[in-house]
């Protein structure tokens, strides 16, 4: 009997999570050099148990790919209607740009695929440029404030000061 499955759901943990999340539709911004692990939830839609096996490869922005090691619940036996989640080791994401990848269900020691999912799940934007253009009337609008203050406190010094006089 040729088993049957499907990859169910895509959940992610990043530097700043701790917790783990489900992937949503489109990719999670993320920072230069943070680190994002993923794990990919399968479900056994056949009439008997299998043990399910997925394999993770990520494409990084420049193109080059990596295979992920899975660090738990890799080729578990898994009942019909029932599921397991393969978690992966984490990656560091040091590029900027789009993050892909592709998860591929199989039955432990074959070939067939049963199922085959590709996202996107992290973008990191590169930082903009930012024109320091010298503008004066900025300047004194920022400032003005400060020189007010200065002024009305240099108002009131001679008052206060005539005030404490009459107190003596």
């Amino acid at each position: 009997m040729v088993e049957e499955g499907q990859i169910q759901q895509v959940i992610y943990r990043t530097t700043t999570t701790g917790l783990f999340y489900a992937l949503p539709a489109e990719s999670v911004a993320a920072e230069l050099n943070s680190i994002f692990q993923l794990g990919i939830t399968w479900l056994n839609t056949s009439e008997e148990a299998f043990q399910g096996h997925i394999e993770l490869v990520i494409t990084k922005p420049d193109g080059t790919t990596v295979t992920l090691n899975d660090v738990m619940h890799q080729d578990l036996e898994v009942d019909p209607n029932e599921s397991a989640t393969v978690l992966f080791e984490a990656v560091t994401l040091d590029q900027y740009g789009t993050y892909s990848a592709q998860a591929t269900l199989t039955e432990t020691d074959e070939t067939e695929v049963l199922d085959l999912e590709t996202f996107s799940f992290a973008t990191i934007a590169e930082p903009t440029a930012v024109a320091l253009a010298f503008d004066v009337s900025t300047l004194l609008a920022s400032i003005m404030p400060l020189i007010m203050l200065i002024m009305v406190f240099m108002m009131l010094k001679p008052m206060l000061a005539g005030m404490s006089e009459g107190f003596k």
